[in-house]
């Protein structure tokens, strides 16, 4: 939905005799949070929700933290986080999501996995979008070790991986600097079942050729 048609929805609400009530809201700050020119504008109306007495939900909070996790306002989405549990609104498996997506993207691992761990603390159980999230940033990265964990998280909780799981986990392990564990976990794959795709042979051929292996990154090709 468009942030102008929000907007007229809200309008039309209110001369109808009618409240715009805390979904109303949380649209409108989703709609400001997905168009990129008007972004901004997602805290305003949060900041107008709260003013005329609706109480934000986490639905709400996630659409904010969501909001400056695209925008890369890292720290304006930890904040808004903060603010979500000093208001004593519990933040749902979506709302850590949104928060560890933004730290992603900003390459702040540590953060990553700070989050993570209260996360967990917490016993809030994360969602294959979550556990990709944490999976794409240690890659990046090169923390293999801690992407293993990840993926071995996410398996406990009856998440099994995939072909995009692997073509991640393989990336962590190349960019680590520990390609001699990458045969194994091709073997891992065919175990698995799983095929390769044009992503992993990527991964495969960057990886060899960043050692100067090229014998091995021609075989890939």
């Amino acid at each position: 939905m468009q942030p102008e048609i929000a907007e007229k929805l809200l309008l039309e609400m209110e001369d109808a005799g009618l409240e715009p009530n805390v979904r109303s809201y949380t649209c409108l700050i989703s709609a400001y949070g997905r168009n990129k020119k008007k972004s901004d504008m997602a805290a305003n109306a949060f900041l107008r929700m709260k003013k005329v007495g609706v109480r934000p939900t986490s639905h709400s909070y996630t659409a904010l933290i969501h909001t400056y996790s695209l925008n890369g306002w890292h720290e304006k989405a930890y904040v808004a986080f903060e603010n979500m549990q000093m208001e004593g609104v519990k933040p749902s498996a979506e709302s850590y999501t949104a928060l560890l997506d933004a730290f992603r993207r900003a390459g702040d691992t540590q953060r990553l996995m700070k989050i993570w761990k209260f996360m967990r603390r917490e016993k809030v159980e994360g969602t294959r979008v979550t556990f990709n999230i944490l999976l794409n940033g240690y890659a990046k990265q090169g923390h293999y070790i801690e992407a293993r964990d990840v993926v071995s998280e996410s398996g406990k909780l009856g998440l099994p991986s995939t072909v995009m799981t692997y073509n991640m986990l393989m990336n962590a392990y190349a960019r680590g600097g520990s390609h001699s564990k990458l045969p194994q976990l091709l073997k891992e794959m065919t175990t698995l079942g799983l095929k390769l795709d044009s992503f992993t042979y990527m991964t495969m051929i960057n990886a060899y050729v960043h050692v100067c292996d090229f014998r091995r990154a021609f075989f890939f090709f």
